[in-house]
Protein backbone atom coordinates (compact mmCIF):
# COMPACT_ATOMS: atom_id res chain seq x y z
CA UNK A 1 0.00 0.00 0.00
CA UNK A 2 1.45 3.32 -1.00
CA UNK A 3 1.05 6.44 1.01
CA UNK A 4 0.29 9.75 -0.59
CA UNK A 5 2.18 12.59 0.94
CA UNK A 6 0.48 15.98 0.68
CA UNK A 7 2.37 18.67 -1.10
CA UNK A 8 3.92 21.36 1.04
CA UNK A 9 3.04 23.97 -1.57
CA UNK A 10 -0.49 25.32 -1.70
CA UNK A 11 -2.35 24.85 -4.97
CA UNK A 12 -1.56 27.56 -7.47
CA UNK A 13 -4.21 29.72 -9.07
CA UNK A 14 -4.23 30.67 -12.69
CA UNK A 15 -2.40 33.95 -13.26
CA UNK A 16 -4.42 37.16 -13.11
CA UNK A 17 -4.39 39.15 -16.34
CA UNK A 18 -3.06 42.71 -16.24
CA UNK A 19 -6.43 43.97 -17.43
CA UNK A 20 -8.29 42.22 -14.62
CA UNK A 21 -5.75 43.41 -12.05
CA UNK A 22 -6.20 47.01 -13.26
CA UNK A 23 -10.01 46.64 -13.19
CA UNK A 24 -9.89 45.21 -9.65
CA UNK A 25 -7.54 47.97 -8.47
CA UNK A 26 -9.78 50.66 -9.97
CA UNK A 27 -12.85 49.16 -8.34
CA UNK A 28 -11.11 48.81 -4.97
CA UNK A 29 -9.81 52.38 -5.17
CA UNK A 30 -13.35 53.63 -5.91
CA UNK A 31 -14.73 51.67 -2.97
CA UNK A 32 -11.98 53.09 -0.76
CA UNK A 33 -12.92 56.60 -1.88
CA UNK A 34 -16.56 55.94 -0.94
CA UNK A 35 -15.41 54.42 2.36
CA UNK A 36 -13.62 57.63 3.35
CA UNK A 37 -16.30 59.89 1.88
CA UNK A 38 -18.92 58.18 4.03
CA UNK A 39 -16.63 58.25 7.04
CA UNK A 40 -16.11 62.02 6.84
CA UNK A 41 -19.37 63.42 5.49
CA UNK A 42 -21.00 63.38 8.91
CA UNK A 43 -18.54 65.91 10.34
CA UNK A 44 -19.73 68.53 7.87
CA UNK A 45 -23.28 67.83 8.99
CA UNK A 46 -22.76 68.46 12.70
CA UNK A 47 -24.41 71.89 12.70
CA UNK A 48 -27.53 70.73 10.84
CA UNK A 49 -27.73 67.74 13.19
CA UNK A 50 -27.61 70.09 16.15
CA UNK A 51 -30.32 72.26 14.63
CA UNK A 52 -32.64 69.60 13.15
CA UNK A 53 -32.33 66.84 15.74
CA UNK A 54 -31.22 68.82 18.77
CA UNK A 55 -27.93 67.00 19.28
CA UNK A 56 -25.45 68.41 21.77
CA UNK A 57 -21.74 68.84 21.12
CA UNK A 58 -21.09 65.90 23.44
CA UNK A 59 -23.44 63.68 21.44
CA UNK A 60 -21.78 64.71 18.18
CA UNK A 61 -18.39 63.82 19.65
CA UNK A 62 -19.75 60.44 20.65
CA UNK A 63 -20.93 59.80 17.09
CA UNK A 64 -17.37 60.08 15.80
CA UNK A 65 -16.10 57.98 18.68
CA UNK A 66 -18.72 55.26 18.14
CA UNK A 67 -17.67 54.87 14.55
CA UNK A 68 -13.91 54.79 15.11
CA UNK A 69 -14.06 52.57 18.20
CA UNK A 70 -16.23 49.96 16.51
CA UNK A 71 -14.14 50.22 13.33
CA UNK A 72 -10.97 49.61 15.33
CA UNK A 73 -12.44 46.63 17.17
CA UNK A 74 -13.86 45.11 13.99
CA UNK A 75 -10.65 45.45 11.93
CA UNK A 76 -8.86 42.43 13.44
CA UNK A 77 -11.75 39.97 13.11
CA UNK A 78 -12.31 41.29 9.57
CA UNK A 79 -8.68 40.57 8.74
CA UNK A 80 -8.94 37.03 10.12
CA UNK A 81 -12.18 36.50 8.20
CA UNK A 82 -10.43 37.73 5.05
CA UNK A 83 -7.76 35.06 5.56
CA UNK A 84 -10.32 32.31 6.08
CA UNK A 85 -12.96 33.18 3.50
CA UNK A 86 -13.26 34.78 0.10
CA UNK A 87 -11.81 38.28 0.30
CA UNK A 88 -14.18 39.43 -2.42
CA UNK A 89 -17.11 38.15 -0.36
CA UNK A 90 -15.79 39.93 2.76
CA UNK A 91 -15.55 43.18 0.80
CA UNK A 92 -19.01 42.71 -0.72
CA UNK A 93 -20.50 41.95 2.70
CA UNK A 94 -18.80 44.97 4.26
CA UNK A 95 -19.95 47.30 1.48
CA UNK A 96 -23.50 45.95 1.80
CA UNK A 97 -23.55 46.48 5.57
CA UNK A 98 -22.10 49.98 5.50
CA UNK A 99 -24.30 51.04 2.58
CA UNK A 100 -27.48 49.76 4.24
CA UNK A 101 -26.74 51.48 7.53
CA UNK A 102 -25.64 54.70 5.83
CA UNK A 103 -29.01 54.67 4.04
CA UNK A 104 -30.86 53.95 7.29
CA UNK A 105 -28.97 56.82 8.94
CA UNK A 106 -30.88 59.18 6.67
CA UNK A 107 -34.11 58.28 8.45
CA UNK A 108 -33.06 58.55 12.09
CA UNK A 109 -34.94 60.77 14.51
CA UNK A 110 -32.84 60.30 17.64
CA UNK A 111 -29.23 60.28 18.79
CA UNK A 112 -29.23 56.58 19.67
CA UNK A 113 -30.59 55.59 16.27
CA UNK A 114 -27.80 57.51 14.53
CA UNK A 115 -25.25 56.24 17.06
CA UNK A 116 -26.23 52.63 16.25
CA UNK A 117 -26.18 53.28 12.50
CA UNK A 118 -22.72 54.87 12.62
CA UNK A 119 -21.38 52.03 14.78
CA UNK A 120 -22.61 49.40 12.30
CA UNK A 121 -21.18 51.47 9.43
CA UNK A 122 -17.84 51.09 11.24
CA UNK A 123 -18.19 47.30 11.18
CA UNK A 124 -18.94 47.30 7.46
CA UNK A 125 -16.10 49.65 6.59
CA UNK A 126 -13.61 47.71 8.75
CA UNK A 127 -14.10 44.69 6.48
CA UNK A 128 -12.68 46.55 3.49
CA UNK A 129 -9.05 47.44 4.30
CA UNK A 130 -7.61 44.02 5.20
CA UNK A 131 -9.31 42.21 2.33
CA UNK A 132 -8.54 44.91 -0.25
CA UNK A 133 -4.88 45.18 0.75
CA UNK A 134 -4.50 41.43 0.50
CA UNK A 135 -6.12 41.30 -2.94
CA UNK A 136 -3.91 44.09 -4.25
CA UNK A 137 -0.84 42.29 -2.89
CA UNK A 138 -1.89 39.15 -4.79
CA UNK A 139 -2.70 40.98 -8.02
CA UNK A 140 0.44 43.14 -8.03
CA UNK A 141 3.55 41.15 -7.10
CA UNK A 142 7.02 42.49 -6.61
CA UNK A 143 7.98 45.95 -7.78
CA UNK A 144 4.53 46.96 -9.00
CA UNK A 145 2.91 46.41 -5.59
CA UNK A 146 3.91 49.73 -4.01
CA UNK A 147 2.43 51.76 -6.85
CA UNK A 148 -0.77 49.70 -6.74
CA UNK A 149 -1.06 50.22 -2.98
CA UNK A 150 -0.56 53.94 -3.63
CA UNK A 151 -3.50 53.94 -6.04
CA UNK A 152 -5.61 52.09 -3.48
CA UNK A 153 -4.60 54.55 -0.76
CA UNK A 154 -5.37 57.60 -2.90
CA UNK A 155 -9.03 57.02 -2.08
CA UNK A 156 -8.27 57.95 1.52
CA UNK A 157 -7.38 61.57 0.87
CA UNK A 158 -9.75 62.08 -2.03
CA UNK A 159 -12.64 60.49 -0.15
CA UNK A 160 -11.97 62.43 3.04
CA UNK A 161 -11.91 65.78 1.22
CA UNK A 162 -14.90 64.83 -0.92
CA UNK A 163 -16.89 63.80 2.15
CA UNK A 164 -16.32 67.11 3.84
CA UNK A 165 -17.15 69.09 0.69
CA UNK A 166 -20.18 67.00 -0.19
CA UNK A 167 -21.53 67.15 3.34
CA UNK A 168 -21.11 70.90 3.47
CA UNK A 169 -22.78 71.33 0.10
CA UNK A 170 -25.62 68.95 0.99
CA UNK A 171 -26.17 70.80 4.21
CA UNK A 172 -26.45 74.18 2.52
CA UNK A 173 -28.46 73.15 -0.55
CA UNK A 174 -31.01 70.93 1.19
CA UNK A 175 -31.45 73.20 4.14
CA UNK A 176 -31.37 70.34 6.60
CA UNK A 177 -29.50 67.36 7.87
CA UNK A 178 -28.78 64.21 5.95
CA UNK A 179 -27.02 62.52 8.86
CA UNK A 180 -25.22 59.58 7.37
Amino acid sequence: MSSVRPSADPPTRPPISRGYAAYALGLLAAINLLNYLDRNVIFALFEPLKHDLGFSDTQLGRLGSAYILVYSLAALPSGVLSDLRSRRAVIAGGVTIWSAFTFLGGFVRSFWQLFACRAVVGIGEAAFAPAASSLVADYYPGRSRAAAMGVLSAGLAIGACSGSCWGERSSSTMGGASPS
